[in-house]
C-alpha cells in the first residue's frame, strides 16, 4: 500500500547506479515538489550505499525502510544547480569538475573531478588557434590517394638501399614528432579545446608522414633499414622532456644533429653512384 506521504513509486529491479538508474530516478523525481517522497524498490548489489551517495550528490534526502529489505525512499530536495561555462570569454582557469563537457555546455553539479594537469589559460592558450586548425584540416592529404606509387623510378640496388635507410631515419623521427604532442593532449583540459584540436591534427600529420616514409621503403622491395642506438638515445630525450615547447622546438635540432655525422658506407656509395 502506498504510504500517504509518498507521491510516486519506481521499481528499479536489478538496475544499478552504473547501469542507467540515475536517468530513471531523475525522471521519477522531476514532477515532485520539494520535500515530496519517492518510493524506490531496488535489488541491485550495493544499491543502498549507491543510492545514499547519489542522493547526497544530487541534493536529496535518502532513507531505508526498516520494514522492507529492498524498499527505499527519496525526499526531493532543491537539488544542486547546474553550472554554465561561458562561451564568449576564455576562463583563466578551467574547473576540474567541468570534466569533458564542451565549453558553453550546462554542467550538472556533483560530477567527478578530472585530473587534467594543464588547465590554466597561461599554460596552453594561443591566438588564432581556430584559424590554424581550419587551415590544417583543409590541407589534409592522403599517402594512398595523392602519391603515385606505381610511378616510382626504378633505382639501382645500392641507391634504393640508401633511400630505404633515409626513410628509416625519417620514420623514427616522425614517431618522435607524433608522441611528443600525443603525451601532452591527455593532460590538457578540454575546455581549451582549440589547443587539443590543433595538437590532434599534428599527431595525425606525423602519423601520415610515418606511413608515407615506411611505404616508400617497402615500395622498392628492400624494406626499412637499420635504426641506430645513438638515434634512439637522442629521440628518447624528446619523449622525456617535461616541457612541450622545449621538446617541440628541439625536434628540428635533433634531426639536423643526427645528420651531421659521417654517412654510412652504403649512403656514401649511393652518392658516388648517383653523381
Amino acid at each position: 500500500m502506498l504510504d500517504l506521504t509518498t507521491k510516486a513509486q519506481i521499481d528499479l529491479g536489478d538496475v544499478g547506479l552504473h547501469e542507467g538508474a540515475p536517468v530513471l530516478l531523475r525522471r521519477a523525481l522531476a514532477p515532485l515538489a520539494e520535500n515530496e517522497w519517492l518510493e524506490v524498490r531496488a535489488q541491485a548489489p550495493e544499491i543502498e550505499a549507491e543510492l545514499a551517495a547519489w542522493c547526497r550528490k544530487e541534493g536529496h534526502f535518502f532513507e531505508h525502510s526498516d520494514a522492507t529489505r529492498d524498499l527505499y525512499r527519496i525526499q526531493r530536495g532543491r537539488g544542486k544547480p547546474s553550472v554554465t561555462i561561458s562561451q564568449q570569454e576564455i576562463a583563466e582557469v578551467a574547473d576540474p569538475s567541468w570534466g569533458l563537457a564542451p565549453r558553453g555546455a550546462q554542467v550538472e553539479a556533483g560530477g567527478p573531478d578530472f585530473s587534467f594537469t594543464l588547465r590554466e589559460k597561461r599554460e596552453v592558450w594561443a591566438q588564432d588557434l581556430s584559424t590554424l586548425y581550419k587551415q590544417a584540416v583543409a590541407n589534409q592529404w592522403s599517402a594512398a590517394r595523392d602519391i603515385p606509387w606505381d610511378e616510382l623510378p626504378k633505382l639501382s640496388a645500392e641507391v634504393e638501399a640508401a633511400v630505404c635507410q633515409v626513410m628509416t631515419f625519417l620514420t623514427e623521427n616522425e614517431f618522435a614528432a607524433l608522441y611528443v604532442p600525443a603525451r601532452f593532449i591527455a593532460r590538457i583540459h578540454p575546455y581549451y579545446r582549440e589547443v587539443v584540436e590543433v595538437m590532434a591534427v599534428q599527431v595525425a600529420d606525423e602519423a601520415r608522414h610515418a606511413e608515407t616514409f615506411t611505404r616508400r621503403a617497402e615500395a622498392g622491395g628492400i624494406g626499412l633499414g637499420t635504426t641506430a642506438v645513438s638515434g634512439q638515445l637522442s629521440l628518447q630525450t624528446l619523449l622525456e622532456e617535461p616541457d612541450f615547447t622545449t621538446a617541440d622546438l628541439s625536434q628540428p635540432a635533433q634531426v639536423l644533429g643526427r645528420m651531421r655525422p659521417r654517412p654510412c658506407h652504403l649512403c656514401l656509395r649511393a652518392v658516388r653512384a648517383s653523381g
